[in-house]
C-alpha cells in the first residue's frame, strides 16, 4: 500500500503472512511480516551527468516466525521461534535515460529462543539497474 505524502516522498506499507505444511512438525510453521519504506526523490546533485532526480529511501521490517514443533535433532524439548528486523537505507541514481545506479546498506538481525539460529548480518550493495 503506498501513500504519497508530497509530490517528492512516498510511503509504502507491506503486510504479508505465509503458512507452511510440511511433513514434520519442526518444519511447519507460520509467519507474518510488516514493513515500511519511505522514499523522497531530490534534485540532481551534479547536473552534469545525471539525468533526473535522486531517490533516497529508508527501510524497516518486522518479521515473526513460529514452528509447529520442536526440532528432535536441535533440541526436542524446544519449538522454534525467530523475530526477524531489517532496516536499511537506499539511494538510486540515473545514470542515463535507461540505466540506474543503486546503492543499499542494510542491517538484517535473527533472534531466535535456539541459539544457535540467531544471526546479525550487515551488507552493502552497488549495482546498476536497466530499463528496457
Amino acid at each position: 500500500m503506498d501513500y504519497g505524502l508530497s509530490p517528492r516522498s512516498v510511503i509504502t506499507l507491506g503486510l504479508s503472512g505465509y503458512w507452511a505444511d510440511a511433513r514434520t512438525p519442526d518444519e511447519s510453521l507460520q509467519s507474518y511480516m510488516v514493513g515500511l519504506r519511505y522514499f523522497y526523490s531530490i534534485d540532481p546533485l551534479f547536473e552534469l551527468w545525471t539525468p533526473g532526480a535522486w531517490l533516497l529511501g529508508v527501510n524497516g521490517s518486522l518479521e515473526t516466525t513460529d514452528y509447529d514443533g520442536p526440532n528432535p535433532v536441535v533440541n526436542p524439548g524446544v519449538t522454534q521461534q525467530d523475530v526477524e528486523w531489517i532496516v536499511g537505507a537506499q539511494a538510486i541514481v540515473p545514470v542515463t535515460d535507461s540505466t540506474s545506479a543503486i546503492a543499499i546498506l542494510q542491517r538484517h538481525d535473527i533472534d531466535s529462543n535456539l541459539p544457535n539460529f540467531e544471526t546479525s548480518n550487515t551488507s552493502a550493495w552497488l549495482g546498476l539497474s536497466w530499463h528496457f
